[in-house]
């Protein structure tokens, strides 16, 4: 193997590692991105909030009973 080989090939690694780099953070970042937008769904959503209301109020009723 003569020089402009060796040199061709290790470009053609370093762009593969890099677009693997690449893919790999995108899929890191629409992760993040799907779990805030969960998160906001959950603390957003007035129908989570009346659940969670009710539940606190069915545990203040179950200890005033017992």
């Amino acid at each position: 193997m003569d020089m402009d080989q060796l040199k061709q090939i290790l470009e053609a690694q370093t762009n593969q590692h890099a677009l693997a780099l690449q893919q790999q953070q995108q899929q890191h970042q629409e992760s993040l991105a799907q779990l805030v937008y969960s998160f906001e769904m959950q603390t957003e959503n007035p129908s989570n909030k009346r659940a969670r209301l009710s539940h606190q109020e069915r545990s203040m009723w179950s200890h005033r009973w017992c």
